[in-house]
């Protein structure tokens, strides 16, 4: 996707690049079958098909597509009526902005078209998450005890320490799950959520003893102010937030907004949950007694730390940004 020279077919170079493209290809097949091989000739098809079960969860989550293996940037879907969303062109894909629209059809539009592609990228990260910590923790185990099964002399001399191996795999995915998390949710992407739930609101369901109170008949074309009351078919609802532009009762616009109408909780989560992860491997590492668990928990960290560093960066960042951005509002 990235390597692509010239564009045009009578150049030299897009042939030698297309010819590259083939034989790289060619050679990662032919690697492939060749290991495949003899991981079948060597082990018995129940291990070497725990090979192939991330293949099934691909499958079950992304359908019978490849991109995205390779896409690192998300394709956004058709807008959902006439009216166009805002799009830029980059590279060949469209990329989604907010454009502060007051329009509340356009408004809902967006949302639905940033829930879509925040879906997918929760799938990409939990994907990606699992596939790390199965293959980098859990496969080896199999091949392991498939090793100590079949070498008998081995049988009293291998230690299999289960607390440990659970253990390390469940920190070698909540490791991943926070670096895919800060790579797929960057500050700018947040920023964007954040903006348009702005724009969405959220309407709170009002109490039948407030039935009483004056109140608007519902109307998908209205932007309406903080503290409105409207009726809809689903009850009476009072309106939250600067403008609100969301469907009365729609659960999917009240947790749009509850997650992002505040620019920093998802970091601020994100943060708690690194602090804990990391508080949890220092005490582990204060209590590892052997050379191979303290090597293994130091490099967890350092990978942590890591993590840990660029979203105390973001948070600082961000609020100052937005500190600045409140202030100069009131102002």
């Amino acid at each position: 996707m990235k390597i692509s020279g010239s564009r045009s077919s009578k150049s030299p170079l897009f042939w030698a690049v297309w010819l590259i493209k083939v034989l790289v290809c060619q050679l990662i097949v032919v690697t492939l079958a060749i290991t495949g091989y003899y991981v079948l000739i060597n082990h018995s098809l129940l291990y070497s098909l725990f090979l192939c079960c991330p293949m099934l969860t691909y499958v079950f989550m992304f359908g019978p597509t490849i991109k995205p293996l390779y896409h690192k940037m998300f394709v956004w879907p058709a807008p959902v009526s006439d009216r166009p969303v805002p799009r830029q062109r980059h590279k060949d894909i469209d990329i989604l902005f907010h454009n502060c629209s007051m329009n509340p059809d356009i408004v809902r539009q967006e949302v639905e078209v940033l829930k879509r592609d925040f879906n997918q990228r929760i799938k990409q990260i939990l994907f990606n998450s699992l596939l790390t910590a199965y293959y980098m923790t859990f496969i080896p185990l199999c091949f392991a005890q498939h090793v100590q099964n079949s070498c008998q002399t081995c049988w009293n001399t291998l230690y299999y320490d289960t607390w440990w191996v659970g253990q390390h795999v469940c920190i070698t995915w909540v490791s991943a799950f926070l670096i895919f998390m800060v790579h797929f949710l960057p500050p700018k992407y947040l920023d964007l959520l954040h903006r348009c739930a702005q724009h969405l609101g959220r309407w709170q369901k009002v109490e039948g003893r407030h039935a009483h109170v004056p109140y608007n008949a519902w109307s998908e074309l209205t932007v309406w102010p903080q503290g409105a009351l409207v009726k809809h078919v689903r009850g009476l609802f009072k309106a939250e937030g600067v403008n609100v532009t969301a469907e009365p009762g729609n659960s999917m616009h009240g947790r749009f907004y509850f997650f992002f109408h505040q620019p920093m909780r998802v970091v601020n989560w994100l943060l708690i949950l690194t602090w804990l992860l990391v508080g949890y491997q220092f005490f582990s590492l204060i209590q590892s007694t052997e050379w191979n668990h303290i090597i293994c928990v130091a490099l967890m960290m350092f990978c942590n730390y890591y993590t840990l560093f660029k979203l105390l960066r973001d948070r600082i960042i961000l609020s100052k940004a937005y500190k600045e951005e409140n202030g100069a509002d009131q102002f």
